[in-house]
């Protein structure tokens, strides 16, 4: 489970510091219930071994992974709904230590890989193992 099961009373707005998951979490807004319902209903189709890892992310305090784990969880939901298969951080053949997200099968058979990046206004370009 992302957010704690409790009963919330604070309709007030997001305050200047809050972090995303701290306002969803303490937020009695009836939009911010629906945002919660929807990432809980995307992070039940997940592989439950990844899920620590992600709702770890999400409560990390930490926008930029607040909102990282997030779209990984939404991407997941959205393209097994459409009948692509999904395998969270693959090992890669060519030795890389690093893993993409997911590999992804779609439903006639053909693979590829899938990183998923969120543009931002602080996205730098990292190295990969393409580059080496």
């Amino acid at each position: 489970m992302i957010f704690n099961d409790r009963q919330r009373t604070d309709t007030s707005p997001m305050r200047n510091a809050e972090t995303n998951f701290g306002f969803l979490d303490r937020s009695a807004r009836p939009e911010m219930a629906t945002v919660r319902s929807f990432l809980e209903r995307c992070l039940s189709g997940y592989p439950s071994e990844e899920t620590p890892e992600l709702v770890s992310r999400i409560r990390s305090g930490d926008d930029g992974q607040f909102d990282s784990a997030s779209f990984e969880i939404i991407l997941y939901a959205g393209l097994t709904k459409l009948g692509y298969t999904l395998t969270p951080h693959p090992p890669l053949s060519n030795g890389c230590t690093s893993r993409p997200d997911f590999l992804v099968r779609t439903p006639e058979g053909q693979l590829f890989y899938l990183e998923a990046v969120l543009a931002t206004e602080k996205t730098e370009k990292k190295g990969s193992c393409a580059e080496a």
